[in-house]
């Protein structure tokens, strides 16, 4: 388990140029570091990114998460807000596995793709996991 773990690390690590939504643990932390402490210096570029994409930082009771990062779902109704998780590289291997084994109780890569892309951002992007 641990090989393939570390595989699926590398497989994100390489995605880093092909999804804009895919975000590295040094970025992640960054940015929630910045959201946490708002006065602490930072660059003007970086500050107005965060700010476009409108970050924020929620608790999430249903999956027992405090503190994390969440974006604005893209969406055409402005009655109500909904929010997608943003997840760091790190945490890409065990949120699949915890869909797919706990949540679906070993279903299809498919439907586990479809749950992570409807529910939580870094997977925008079609993906041909049949090598791994």
């Amino acid at each position: 388990m641990d090989s393939h773990k570390e595989r699926m690390r590398q497989f994100a690590k390489s995605l880093h140029g092909t999804s804009s939504s895919l975000m590295s643990d040094d970025k992640y932390e960054e940015t929630v570091y910045h959201l946490k402490n708002p006065h602490f210096r930072v660059s003007p570029a970086f500050k107005h990114w965060v700010k476009k994409k409108g970050f924020a930082i929620m608790d999430l009771p249903e999956w027992g998460l405090h503190d994390v990062l969440v974006i604005p779902a893209p969406g055409k109704g402005m009655t109500e807000t909904k929010f997608l998780r943003v997840v760091p590289e790190r945490d890409i291997f065990d949120l699949i596995q915890h869909v797919h084994q706990d949540m679906f109780k070993h279903t299809g890569y498919k439907k586990v793709l479809r749950h992570v892309n409807e529910s939580i951002l870094f997977l925008n992007i079609n993906l041909n996991l049949s090598h791994f």
